[in-house]
């Protein structure tokens, strides 16, 4: 699964509206939106953005088997938010 593909996912199973996951990392609902459909580049930047102001998560559960497991879970201080 590409990272892409790993970060649309990780916000869909918490329960992440795009606009939320914007706002909290300042950035603009166009550039995630074609960040999570693999129609642009993502810079490291954006990514640890993403991850630490986004989603509040270390940006190492993407290339670790323990994003195969917390992307499971429902369970957010966030996952409520819209």
């Amino acid at each position: 699964m590409k990272i892409n593909e790993r970060l649309k996912a990780y916000r869909e199973s918490i329960g992440l509206k795009q606009n939320f996951v914007e706002n909290k990392a300042k950035m603009s609902q166009k550039r995630l939106s074609a960040i999570e459909n693999g129609q642009v580049k993502l810079s490291a930047d954006e990514f640890e953005h993403i991850c630490i102001y986004g989603y509040e998560v270390n940006p190492t559960i993407f290339f670790n088997d323990e994003f195969l497991d917390s992307k499971n879970k429902t369970t957010s201080p966030k996952s409520q938010a819209s």
